[in-house]
C-alpha cells in the first residue's frame, strides 16, 4: 500500500448499520462513523444514509472527498461483485440495488464491492491475523455465519461469484431431516441460534443469570450478556456456548478435510465477546473430525482487526485494485 499516494473509503453494510473509515496508506484508520439502517428503509434513504456516513468519517479525518482515491465496501450477499449490484438483502424488500454505481457517480473514483466477509477476512489476509499466509478459510459468527476462502493469496468468488456461504452447510443430517430449521452451520452455531437455545432452555424451568435479560420471546440476547453469564459459570450459558462451538468445530474439521488451509480465522460478534475460550472450544470440537494433521497442524485463531475488519478490509481491497 505504501507505493501510493491518496486515501481510502472503506465502507461496510451490516443487518441493521452502515460503517465508514478513512484509512491511510499504512492501513491506519484516520477517521470513522457509523450510522443505523433500518432493514425497512427504501433504496433512496439507504442510499443517503450511506452517503452520510461517508461525509461524517470524511470530517472525523479532516479530508474532503478530492482526498479519496477509491472506495471500497463490503456488502451482505448474494452480489455481484463485477457490477456492484446487491442481487438481494435479508430481511428487506431492497433487490439488484446498483450501490457500487451509485458510490462511483458520487465520489468520482473506481468502487470496489464485495461480500462483507469476504472483506473483513481480505482485511485479516493483508494487515491482521492471516498476515503472511496465502491460504485462508474465516469463518464470522455473528447473528448468521458467513464465510471467506483464500486461496493463493487470492479470495475465491467461485462460479457464481459468492463462494464461501458456509452458513447453510448441513452439518447433522439426521436433525435437518427431522427438522428443516436444524442442523446447519447456521442454525446451529450463531447468534440467531444461541438465542433460540437460551430461550427454550428458560422455558423448560432452566435456572440461569440469562433470565433477567430475556423479559419475553422478542427479547434480543446481547452477546455482552451472554459473555458474563458464561465468564460467571452459568449452566445454560455454558451448554449454548459448548454446543456452538462444537457444531463450529466439525465445520472446521470438514472445511480443513477439504482444503486444508494455513490457518482458520474466526471473528463477528460472538467471536469477540467470547474471545479465546471460544475459540479453544472449537479447536477441541474439531480434533476428532480431522483425517489427517501428519503434514500440518489445524491452526485456529481469533481475528486481530475485530470490528475494524470490515472497513479496512473493503478499504486494502480497492487501494489493491485502484
Amino acid at each position: 500500500m505504501s507505493g501510493k499516494k491518496g486515501l481510502i473509503l472503506g465502507l461496510e453494510l451490516s443487518g441493521n448499520k452502515v460503517s465508514a473509515a478513512i484509512v491511510n496508506p499504512y492501513h491506519k484508520i484516520i477517521g470513522r462513523a457509523s450510522r443505523t439502517t433500518p432493514s425497512a428503509r427504501s433504496e433512496g434513504v439507504l442510499t443517503d444514509e450511506i452517503i452520510t456516513c461517508a461525509e461524517d468519517a470524511l470530517k472525523a479525518a479532516s479530508v474532503t472527498d478530492k482526498d479519496i482515491q477509491a472506495v471500497g465496501m463490503g456488502c451482505p450477499g448474494p452480489l455481484n461483485p463485477e457490477t456492484g449490484v446487491i442481487i438481494r438483502k435479508r430481511r428487506s424488500a431492497l433487490k439488484n440495488y446498483p450501490v457500487g454505481q451509485i458510490l462511483a457517480k458520487h465520489f468520482g473514483v473506481r468502487v470496489t464491492i464485495d461480500n462483507n466477509v469476504h472483506m473483513a477476512v481480505y482485511g485479516e489476509f493483508r494487515a491482521g491475523a492471516a498476515l503472511g499466509c496465502r491460504n485462508v478459510v474465516g469463518l464470522w459468527i455473528g447473528s448468521s455465519i458467513g464465510g471467506c476462502v483464500i486461496r493463493d493469496g487470492e479470495v475465491v468468488l467461485g462460479a457464481n461469484r459468492n463462494a464461501g456461504d458456509v452458513g447453510h452447510m448441513v452439518l447433522d443430517a439426521s436433525l435437518r431431516m427431522k427438522d428443516p430449521r436444524r442442523g446447519t452451520f447456521d442454525s446451529e452455531c450463531s447468534k440467531a441460534a444461541m438465542e433460540r437455545f437460551v430461550k427454550r432452555a428458560l422455558k423448560k424451568g432452566k435456572k440461569s443469570k440469562l433470565r433477567k435479560y430475556i423479559k419475553g420471546p422478542t427479547t434480543k440476547l446481547k452477546n455482552s450478556d451472554l459473555a458474563k453469564a458464561f465468564e460467571k459459570g452459568d449452566e445454560v450459558a455454558a451448554t449454548v456456548v459448548q454446543h456452538s462451538a462444537r457444531y463450529c468445530g466439525i465445520a472446521v474439521a470438514n472445511l480443513f478435510n477439504v482444503l486444508s488451509p494455513e490457518v482458520f480465522i474466526l471473528g463477528g460478534s460472538v467471536v469477540t465477546k467470547l474471545g479465546d475460550a471460544y475459540v479453544a472450544r472449537v479447536q477441541r470440537a474439531a480434533a476428532p473430525y480431522v483425517y489427517s494433521t501428519d503434514l500440518a497442524p489445524v491452526r485456529i485463531v481469533r481475528s486481530r482487526l475485530g470490528n475494524d475488519a470490515g472497513v479496512l478490509g473493503a478499504a486494502i481491497a480497492a487501494w489493491d485494485r485502484s
